[in-house]
């Protein structure tokens, strides 16, 4: 019985080890991703910015370029100085109107969360 719970206890452990290593990507440069190539055409993006209080928060401006609406699905992850995300983003979705503007703020999770990177997808 120790056995078997020794073994779930490394098991659990390189799970967790595996999930906080550094990324492989940008993550001091690349604030916004797009992963559907279909709406890299059809979506323009403005990035803002800002401060509130003594948080960081980047703003993106998701314009629908097209007369359709549109579906998106995004998520906000932030990053630490060692490019280790310190969050669990949540995967949320919005509709934006045709040739109108839906808006998706990341506000800093926590002090070691620097770097953030709003994603988007279908």
């Amino acid at each position: 019985m120790k056995t078997t719970f020794a073994l779930l206890f490394l098991a659990l452990a390189f799970l967790a080890g595996c999930s906080s290593s550094p990324s492989n990507i940008d993550y001091k440069n690349q604030r916004f991703v797009i992963t559907d190539p279909k709406l890299k055409d059809d979506l323009e993006v403005k990035l803002v910015d800002g401060q509130i209080k003594d948080s960081k928060v980047l703003q993106a401006n998701l314009i629908n370029t097209t007369d359709k609406p549109m579906a998106v699905s995004y998520r906000v992850e932030w990053f630490n100085t060692n490019g280790i995300l310190v969050n669990d983003p949540e995967t949320k979705s919005m509709t934006i109107a045709p040739e109108n503007i839906g808006f998706v703020k990341a506000q800093q999770p926590d002090p070691s969360a620097i770097y953030p990177r709003i994603v988007v997808g279908p």
